[in-house]
């Protein structure tokens, strides 16, 4: 072995173990991206949920509510309540 052969041995055990859970987490969202883009091919609500979400697509006749941010220097009820 090496100057450092043991040292270096668990050194490389333990970076090993670190890329098997890198691994494994890669491997999940993988599989949930997956059964995602399948939901997407397959699923017509499914799509237009995300056009109306992302995009803002409203079917016609629809009445749409947009609510701005509450102005600056207004407090909220509970920071008022803590006065």
């Amino acid at each position: 072995m090496a100057r450092h052969g043991f040292r270096d041995l668990l050194a490389l055990r333990g970076e090993q173990v670190q890329l098997e859970r890198t691994r494994a987490s890669l491997l999940a969202v993988n599989a949930r991206l997956a059964k995602r883009v399948e939901q997407l091919k397959s699923n017509d609500r499914c799509i237009q949920r995300l056009i109306r979400r992302e995009l803002g697509y409203v079917r016609p006749g629809e009445i749409v509510y947009r609510f701005s941010s509450r102005p600056k220097g207004r407090m909220s009820w509970s920071a008022a309540a803590d006065r």
